[in-house]
């Protein structure tokens, strides 16, 4: 019995053992499948965030580049959308292969001492060479990584091009602005807050004999001591004080008259304009002096000139009460040069869209019997008689498709010949009194376009500037009407200052009253100066600007007895018509090397040439090649003639050698000087 009852203790102990295991195995099993669930769901997890991850590296605007030992081992879409190049095309080719020349020491020296551990910025900006040989200015945000268990370089890319065509606009604008600074007639000064004196250009000094430097000095402390700022003495027909206490208080005072004790005397006319800020406070005053002898001598032209500036005021009037106007230009073959914004207005397209196309079709032009082009031709009686339209009416129908009658008027310009260059439009929109019937309506809209000469439209929107019905510079809104009145008066304004310079040159040249100041300098020096001035603006019309020095020279053999001004003035002319007539992607070279006694200077570009029968008289007065009738390629005729004048009073000479579509080389050569 007790044998058998330890038989059964024995396997009941057995059968306990077996439980508690197979407890323990469910329990496993349980851990298992829990862990392997948890499990399950990081995976999803990280599948999602794998998934974000892709979409925001694929997806994104800027560009991602992950460089390891110098190759490109990933690019996302954006790089390849900006470059032009292919995914498959870029990995494994040595990233520098796709950075210009003129930076890729830059980038391997940053790249270099970011290895080295040394603290540099990370952001920076170099140009990448697209697919189609362009350049692409891009701003890059660089860091370094772990690749594939090795140490590499990830590249974020951003398209700065816009940016960049700004920074160069604004240069070429504060450089045109230096200039009109140096070489205007008029004096201008400009005061402060508390009346001191905080600017003042040559001209003011030369005018009133400023005697030393008057900048901080207060305007009344000079108008209770003349003498003692000024060499001569001064009479003015104004009480000095109350016109500055009139500016002071927010109006413009103008046509201020004095006298200058000069010998021989002069008179000066002022205008007194306060500064206000975004807020219309006075802060400041300009002040313009107009040299007016030739006025006050000659009083019957001063009568006349009188006449004539009322009736510039009439017009300007009439543009002020009317800004409504749509104005536009197009050429004879009734193409659209530009257009303002009412224009964009009128026809419910913007200005690009316009340009080259013809007018009639842009602006819907009919007649109320709904003839259209060409049975219906508003401008027919000026190009058959060269006369202007004073005023019209006629229908335009809208991008919507919806007719509106208009007032027009069309102005022919004329060229030299007597041959009409552009035509100038100006439309208004009469519906509403059309509508009302108003009797009112012939007269508004006649005195609405009495627009006459780009001069009319120059002094309109000067006029609409200084009493500031565009609004403020602060408000979004209004800064577009801004710059577009500012670059339209800029564009006329500096082709007739280019023009009255040269005229100014080529009157100097003919009489013999241009002189030289002649120094020893090195011609290769001012040809990389003036390279480096022009170089952005060959950047935007996308053309290279290379130097190349052939033959042994140096400091001292190089040298020519020369006019620095000048000798820089001669290379602008011919770099700048290389650049216009140069296509983007293409280049200008300018070389510069000795030959006997000679240096040798040639500026050779690749672009459209000249035609061979135009080669012998390419030197003269108003002779342009042809292709300068487009407007974007617009000169006086005058450029080339200056340059031989100036390269001969320098006993140079030079010459030309062209090809029609294959490229144009200029070649004037200067006598050297022992050094």
């Amino acid at each position: 019995m007790a044998g058998k009852a330890g038989k059964t203790i024995a396997k009941n102990s057995n059968s306990i053992k077996n439980t508690r295991r197979i407890e323990q195995l469910l329990d496993k099993h349980k851990k298992l499948k829990s862990e392997l669930a948890k499990r399950r769901k990081q995976e999803d997890e990280f599948r999602a965030r794998s998934l974000i991850y892709s979409n925001l590296v694929e997806k994104g605007n800027d560009g991602i580049v992950i460089i390891q030992n110098g190759l490109v081992q990933f690019v996302n879409n954006s790089v390849a959308k900006l470059t032009g190049f292919k995914k498959k095309e870029a990995v494994g080719q040595p990233f520098i292969n796709f950075v210009v020349k003129e930076y890729r020491k830059f980038a391997i020296d940053r790249h270099k001492r970011r290895l080295k551990g040394q603290k540099i910025s990370s952001r920076y900006e170099i140009e990448l060479i697209k697919k189609n040989g362009k350049t692409l200015p891009v701003e890059i945000s660089s860091s370094l990584i772990e690749h594939d268990g090795k140490t590499a370089s990830m590249a974020i890319i951003r398209d700065i091009t816009e940016r960049k065509q700004a920074e160069n606009t604004i240069k070429e604008e504060k450089r045109k602005m230096e200039t009109i600074y140096k070489t205007t007639r008029e004096g201008l000064v400009l005061y402060d807050e508390e009346g001191r004196v905080i600017f003042m250009n040559p001209a003011l000094r030369n005018l009133f004999g400023v005697k030393g430097n008057i900048t901080g000095v207060k305007r009344e402390t000079i108008v209770r001591d003349r003498s003692k700022f000024f060499k001569y003495h001064m009479e003015r027909y104004d009480n000095s004080i109350e016109t500055q206490r009139r500016v002071y208080s927010g109006k413009m005072v103008s046509n201020v008259l004095m006298k200058i004790h000069s010998k021989p005397p002069r008179y000066l006319e002022g205008s007194y304009v306060p500064i206000k800020d975004s807020k219309r406070r006075v802060v400041g005053m300009s002040a313009s002096f107009r040299d007016v002898t030739l006025l006050k001598t000659q009083a019957e032209k001063i009568e006349k000139q009188l006449i004539e500036v009322e009736k510039q005021k009439n017009r300007m009037q009439a543009i002020f009460e009317n800004v409504e106007e749509g104005s536009f230009i197009f050429d004879t073959k009734l193409r659209i040069i530009q257009a303002n914004n009412a224009c964009e207005i009128f026809s419910g397209e913007v200005e690009k869209d316009m340009v080259g196309r013809k007018y009639y079709e842009v602006f819907g032009c009919h007649d109320k019997l709904d003839h259209y082009y060409p049975n219906f031709n508003p401008v027919s009686k000026v190009l058959a008689a060269k006369e202007s339209i004073p005023y019209d009416e006629h229908l335009h129908k809208s991008k919507k498709g919806k007719d509106r009658w208009v007032g027009v008027s069309y102005t022919p310009i004329l060229n030299q010949k007597g041959e009409i260059d552009q035509i100038v439009g100006i439309i208004r929109d009469i519906t509403s009194l059309k509508e009302l019937d108003q009797a009112k309506s012939g007269f508004v809209s006649l005195a609405s376009h009495e627009l006459r000469t780009p001069l009319t439209v120059i002094n309109g929107y000067l006029s609409l500037l200084l009493n500031g019905d565009l609004g403020s510079l602060d408000n979004e809104k209004t800064r577009s009407n801004f710059m577009t009145v500012l670059n339209k008066v800029q564009s006329e304004t500096k082709r007739i200052m280019k023009l009255v310079g040269e005229l100014l040159n080529v009157s100097r040249i003919e009489e013999g009253r241009l002189k030289l100041n002649l120094r020893k300098i090195d011609p290769n020096l001012v040809i990389k100066e003036v390279n480096e001035e022009l170089r952005p603006y060959g950047a935007m019309k996308g053309v290279r600007m290379l130097i190349r020095s052939s033959g042994e020279h140096s400091s001292r053999s190089s040298l020519v007895l020369a006019d620095k001004d000048r000798l820089k003035e001669i290379l602008v002319n011919l770099l700048e018509n290389a650049i216009k007539f140069t296509a983007s992607g293409d280049k200008i070279t300018t070389t510069c090397f000795s030959r006997g006694g000679k240096m040798i200077i040639e500026v050779e570009d690749t672009g459209s040439g000249i035609a061979e029968n135009m080669q012998p008289r390419i030197f003269e007065k108003f002779q342009q090649a042809t292709g300068s009738y487009l407007k974007e390629n617009k000169g006086t005729g005058l450029g080339l003639f200056i340059v031989k004048s100036l390269v001969n009073l320098h006993n140079g000479d030079i010459s030309v050698n062209s090809k029609v579509g294959k490229g144009t080389t200029f070649t004037f050569y200067l006598p050297k000087v022992a050094s």
